[in-house]
């Protein structure tokens, strides 16, 4: 039997990533997008896997299914093109992912909480393994992520995270208006700060004069 468990809590960042069912699909896409991405997402049943997986294919992500029903070469084949990284996702249930023993899963994505707290933790397992570094993503709306801290009071600690260009982080992005007021004050400062013009000669024969007279004097005036 692989042992799941994590060896330790803080190789493996736990996040929530706010996202209604309709755009799961984009979401997923970002991520597989992220720098050294190869993930596990795991659905609670086999009926709601086949479905997204039917929804997914008209995507240009590599992933495969893994379920019940695969056949044990089928099975082999789909892991290897994995750990090779010929494919990006593994779908699984938790009864398909039984016994598998990837040692290089960079993130295990939960397509909705889980309904109880050894599932979430047999999950996150999958990753951070062999003192590398890993991250657990949980996707849902605000009321998924109020129930997925209560379900892991006391166990692991739940960030919200935003996507940042090609990464994930913990700090909100400022919204558009946000950013149309600063760049307007910004503006302000800038305008309402004291100018410093150069001198403008006006008249060229009045400084040919002034230099001239500046000479005799052994001064120096810079233009």
């Amino acid at each position: 039997m692989v042992d799941v468990r994590p060896e330790q809590k803080s190789e493996v960042k736990h996040y929530f990533l706010q996202v209604s069912n309709e755009y799961k699909m984009q979401f997923l896409q970002r991520l597989a997008k992220l720098d050294k991405f190869k993930g596990i997402l795991f659905f609670d049943s086999t009926e709601t896997e086949m479905r997204f997986a039917r929804i997914f294919s008209h995507s240009k992500t590599k992933f495969a299914v893994l379920s019940n029903e695969t056949s044990k070469q089928n099975r082999e084949k789909l892991l290897s093109d994995f750990k090779a990284g010929r494919i990006k996702f593994l779908f699984a249930t938790d009864l398909a992912a039984r016994g598998l023993d990837l040692p290089d899963v960079s993130y295990v994505i939960n397509f909705e909480i889980p309904s109880e707290v050894n599932t979430y933790l047999h999950r996150s397992g999958r990753t951070g393994r062999m003192n590398k570094s890993g991250t657990v993503v949980t996707l849902g709306d605000d009321h998924d992520f109020r129930n997925l801290k209560k379900l892991l009071a006391g166990t692991y600690q739940i960030e919200r995270a935003y996507f940042a260009g090609y990464s994930l982080t913990t700090e909100k992005p400022k919204s558009k208006k946000v950013e149309a007021v600063e760049k307007k004050e910004h503006k302000k400062v800038e305008k309402s700060k004291p100018k410093h013009k150069k001198k403008r000669w006006r008249n060229k024969k009045i400084k040919d004069t002034i230099l001239e007279r500046a000479e005799e004097r052994n001064n120096v005036i810079f233009s």
